[in-house]
């Protein structure tokens, strides 16, 4: 479950949370801002790539994937495993936190442009992206189940002996 929750982080750091696509009734122009929470570079001609998200967003993706690649290769000491895990679930939870306000200042920016801009009408378009935290969160939830049931079988057959 864990691997899948890197999958799904991972994904999330390098596809785009919203585009926000216009095309200008009076010239050919098409403008595109995608947000996503780490710049990588310039997207291609007529394209504008935007980091809506803040310093924080990307830190806090960051040290979530970290904890989850840790979680994994801790995999003899069970019990730091579990703490790991509910660590792991507060900061998906900010992280979706953190994606929830990112698209609404996205919104917010659209609706500035369709005032700020006439012949402008800007359109919005959310991702998948958006759901991976919340997703990530219930892989991680599983991930912990999965571990308590091997501690109670560790305990159980400590008791037999």
């Amino acid at each position: 479950y864990l691997i899948i929750v890197v999958a799904l982080l991972t994904a999330m750091a390098l596809l785009p949370l919203a585009t926000i696509e216009s095309h200008e009734t009076l010239t050919s122009t098409v403008v595109e801002l995608q947000v996503k929470p780490f710049m990588i570079g310039e997207g291609a001609q007529n394209t504008l790539t935007a980091v809506s998200g803040s310093i924080y967003f990307s830190v806090i993706l960051s040290i979530s994937l970290l904890i989850t690649l840790t979680t994994i290769f801790f995999y003899k000491n069970r019990m730091f495993q579990v703490r790991m895990c509910f660590t792991n679930m507060a900061m998906l939870l900010g992280l979706q936190v953190f994606t929830g306000y990112s698209l609404y200042r996205s919104v917010a920016f659209v609706e500035q442009m369709n005032r700020a801009i006439t012949n402008f009408s800007p359109g919005i378009s959310y991702s998948v992206v958006d759901v991976f935290p919340a997703v990530s969160i219930i892989f991680t939830y599983l991930a912990f189940r999965g571990i308590m049931k091997d501690e109670m079988l560790i305990k159980s057959l400590n008791r037999i002996r």
